[in-house]
């Protein structure tokens, strides 16, 4: 019984070994008959996250360290700022007969080729041949757009005519868009100049900054204290504070605060270009009541303020209402005496020296 258990698990054993021989024999004809091929796998660069990269880092990684081919791309402020609606000249040359792309990497993140273009087609340039955008007396001059940001050219140059642009160029647009996102056509750029030997291309990048129109005007803001008080700028008038004048022309203005019941406020300024001049008019009420201190030569002459009786001289006068009053004066064997007095803050003080009045004798 011994020897037949043992023959038993001896002709297991070989089974196995004979099963783990033969299958993977069997796998390798049932994919011969299949047809089934190694697949290649194609990895696309991953664009860095937003922060991670600028757009002026992610183009430096398209450069030719190992060619004695040169091009160079430059504007007449390089480094510099234009302002939204300034004119803008590109200048580009190279060492080498070739073919020459141009393209705008914008601050809003668009791409434009600007040359070729509409008006120029035909890319070939000469070895030491210095070309422009706008090219004179060909096309309209080359105007900034915004919005505000860097703005950079990238020139790639090839010495065989190479598409440079993943898709067909619509040329009636002038500077064509190429791409709507300028680090996912950088890495596209980067792939498509890969393959090219390095002694058959060169670039080169010049980059410059674009602002919002320059100011040629400034503004005044006036606040107030109380508000809704009238503003007057040189003496016009602008309206009720708190106000902001825009469109104020540089140089000296004067500023007039009034409201009723209060003291005038006023202030001379200088206004520069593209600033803003803010004014803080803290007013005064007017006093309801003034005074009015009468005295005459001779004395004890009666005083009358409108019509009304108001004691003798030296006589001081309190309480009388801000404005313009009739004072007069009467005495017997004297002339009457009569004057209009505006009556304001500070006190008014009167010295009249009455007339005698004289007799004829019969």
């Amino acid at each position: 019984m011994r020897r037949k258990k043992s023959f038993w698990v001896m002709g297991i054993l070989i089974g196995m070994l004979l099963l783990s021989n033969i299958l993977p024999g069997l796998a390798d004809e049932e994919k011969k008959d299949l047809n089934i091929q190694p697949q290649k796998v194609i990895v696309t660069p991953k664009e860095p996250e937003q922060g991670e990269r600028s757009l002026r880092d992610t183009l430096k990684i398209i450069i030719n360290p190992q060619s004695s081919f040169e091009v160079d791309v430059w504007v007449d402020r390089e480094g510099g700022t234009y302002y939204v609606g300034e004119k803008l000249t590109v200048y580009f040359q190279s060492n080498k007969n070739c073919y020459l792309t141009l393209l705008d990497f914008t601050p809003e993140g668009e791409v434009h080729q600007i040359f070729p273009n509409k008006w120029e087609q035909d890319n070939y340039i000469r070895a030491g041949e210095l070309r422009q955008i706008p090219a004179p007396h060909l096309y309209p001059y080359f105007e900034i757009g915004g919005p505000p940001g860097e703005e950079i050219i990238k020139a790639i140059a090839t010495t065989t005519d190479r598409r440079l642009t993943p898709g067909e160029v619509n040329y009636e647009e002038g500077f064509p868009l190429i791409s709507k996102s300028g680090k996912n056509f950088a890495f596209e750029l980067k792939v498509i100049v890969k393959p090219i030997p390095p002694k058959q291309w060169a670039a080169d990048t010049c980059y410059f900054y674009v602002a919002e129109r320059k100011p040629i005007t400034g503004r005044i803001r006036v606040e107030s204290e109380p508000t809704f008080a009238n503003v007057y700028l040189d003496g016009r008038y602008e309206g009720r504070t708190n106000k902001t004048i825009p469109s104020v022309t540089p140089g000296r203005h004067t500023i007039k605060v009034t409201k009723t019941g209060y003291s005038e406020w006023s202030r001379t300024i200088y206004v520069r270009a593209g600033e803003t001049v803010n004014l803080f008019a803290e007013l005064k009420p007017y006093p309801l009541y003034g005074s009015i201190y009468v005295t005459s030569t001779p004395w004890n002459a009666r005083v009358f303020i409108d019509g009304v009786e108001k004691g003798e001289t030296p006589l001081t006068i309190e309480e009388v209402e801000i404005g313009w009053h009739e004072i007069t004066l009467i005495k017997k064997y004297y002339h009457a005496w009569t004057k209009d007095v505006y009556v304001g803050e500070e006190e008014v003080k009167l010295d009249v020296d009455l007339e005698p009045i004289s007799y004829k004798r019969h």
